[in-house]
């Protein structure tokens, strides 16, 4: 639920400007999960009944949640989640991968028989994983409050099972309970253990990590701190050849974006009938989205901040469709030092390593260092116009439904009845005062020839008079 590669993109597209994940989309996620529980069942006690729970220390804890740092939420969601690279031992640590089957230290794993978030039988999978000891605790309750609880609980308990079984479906003994949650480790039934391993030194190494120099470019710098700051390049720090790149995945929504806000809607771009006539067969991006990849460059990364635009000349090699990854790069070229102006050799190019954009950049670069908050990104929304289209063709296949139009007495509401009529998706009954009806209807410049009036004197009226034919199931022909 909730996971797939573009509902990952989104959501890193969502941490991108800030850094990390809200609080409230963070925690929304977890109540979609188990809805009934946390969502519904609060807004019937809470709203509907007016009888708001008292606040306890398990609800307070929950409510204190905390952000996640994009980083690490993009590599949980994508290598764990996704992928499932731990369990298939693609997870990498310092470049070399991880399997759980090389880890021989004794595990303790606990799950809780009403996890949402993480069912038990998917946890107790690690004994298919790794060939270590292993001691498997579960224990009544849900996410939270099966592992939370304290030690004695009364309404808490808890099953234990050593080492691997041979078969997944026999899980911890639900005969065999203890009471209680599952408290210290030490107050759990023992086993004899290897005698315990020497932990790794977690202080810093012998040698220090060496410093930055302060020559060197602050754009280093700021990748090397992963700052939420943009830092400038100053004229005199830049070296020939010295370059940048970021990447971007062009999708339909960015086609419509754009054509949003430059008003570019050529049908080459945003209509698919009228591409699959076009020279290239399919719709493509518009190019100027491609370019805007080397603005963006240019004044966040190099020579970043502070940088004025002076000139750009452009060819477009291959055209840019939805859904390829395009790299754009800047180059120093040429630097003049007089008015501090630059040169940059600007190149976009596909997945496939095609080169879609050429072209030289020239600006003019700050001689100071410029350090600014990066500011964060809008969340745009794109809502297209065929929302209902699906519906529609569904309804046109279908015969035409007896409907009653309650009191339609307005130019807009008669126009309204009338379209859909002609739809062929109703069969309309108009009901209220008829003097009105003919009014709204010449004022609407609509022929009321083909439809049924059901005279009454005014909307109250209308009203009624349409749930006692709608119960009666006896609407007029």
């Amino acid at each position: 639920m909730f996971i797939d590669d573009s509902e990952v993109y989104f959501i890193e597209s969502m941490m991108w400007s800030k850094g990390y994940l809200e609080v409230s989309q963070m925690s929304g996620a977890f109540q979609m999960l188990e809805s009934n529980d946390l969502v519904w069942s609060h807004l019937v006690r809470d709203y509907i009944l007016g009888e708001r729970a008292p606040m306890f220390d398990l609800m307070a804890w929950n409510a204190d949640s905390t952000r996640m740092p994009y980083r690490m939420h993009s590599g949980y969601l994508r290598r764990l989640f996704l992928d499932n690279d731990l369990a298939a031992n693609r997870y990498q640590v310092d470049g070399r991968p991880i399997s759980l089957r090389n880890i021989r230290a004794p595990m303790f794993v606990v799950g809780t028989d009403r996890d949402h978030i993480a069912p038990w039988r998917s946890v107790y999978k690690i004994h298919y994983l790794s060939g270590a000891d292993m001691t498997f605790v579960l224990t009544s309750g849900g996410h939270n409050a099966g592992i939370d609880s304290e030690p004695g609980h009364s309404n808490r308990q808890f099953r234990i099972k050593y080492s691997a079984p041979a078969d997944l479906r026999v899980g911890p003994d639900r005969k065999a309970g203890h009471g209680g949650t599952h408290g210290p480790v030490g107050s759990l039934p023992s086993r004899p253990r290897r005698p315990p391993l020497r932990p790794p030194h977690m202080g810093p190494h012998a040698k220090p990590p060496t410093a930055l120099p302060d020559a060197m470019c602050s754009r280093t710098r700021s990748q090397a701190m992963e700052d939420n700051l943009l830092r400038n390049c100053t004229f005199d720090e830049l070296a020939i050849s010295e370059s940048a790149s970021l990447v971007r995945t062009a999708g339909l929504d960015d086609i419509q974006l754009f054509a949003a806000n430059s008003g570019d809607v050529n049908p080459a771009h945003v209509d698919a009938a009228f591409a699959a006539k076009d020279m290239f067969g399919h719709v493509v991006v518009q190019g100027m989205w491609t370019a805007g990849l080397i603005s963006a460059l240019l004044g966040t990364r190099l020579p970043g901040p502070g940088t004025i635009y002076l000139d750009q000349d452009l060819q477009f090699r291959h055209p840019v469709v939805p859904g390829d990854v395009v790299t754009a790069t800047v180059s120093v070229k040429e630097k003049h030092s007089d008015k501090r102006i630059v040169l940059l050799d600007t190149r976009c190019t596909n997945q496939r390593g095609e080169t879609v954009l050429i072209g030289v950049a020239t600006a003019i670069v700050p001689a100071e260092r410029i350090v600014w908050p990066r500011i964060a990104r809008p969340d745009v929304v794109v809502r297209n116009h065929d929302r209902y289209d699906a519906f529609m063709r569904e309804a046109r296949s279908l015969p035409s439904l007896r409907t009653a139009v309650v009191h339609p007495c307005s130019a807009e509401a008669i126009r309204t009845a009338i379209e859909a009529c002609d739809e062929g998706t109703i069969d309309p009954v108009l009901i209220g005062p008829e003097a009105k009806i003919r009014a709204a209807a010449e004022l609407a410049q609509v022929s009321l020839d083909r439809v049924m009036i059901e005279a009454v004197e005014h909307s109250h009226a209308a009203a009624a008079r349409a749930v006692e034919l709608g119960a009666a199931g006896r609407m007029p022909c």
